[in-house]
């Protein structure tokens, strides 16, 4: 069985914020990985890496 891809985006009104929220969902399995722009910093699980 494949996995379906899916894209959300959401707007934040400060990275703060984003970069929390984008933590909380990769570590409650929700997402696999979340991107922070304009810099594009990532969180994915494996290697958590926050700005």
């Amino acid at each position: 069985m494949h996995a379906k891809i899916r894209h959300v985006y959401v707007t934040m009104p400060d990275p703060d914020i984003a970069c929390t929220i984008a933590f909380d969902v990769v570590v409650e399995g929700l997402a696999a990985c979340g991107k922070i722009l304009p810099g594009m910093e990532s969180v994915y699980r494996g290697r958590m890496q926050l700005p």
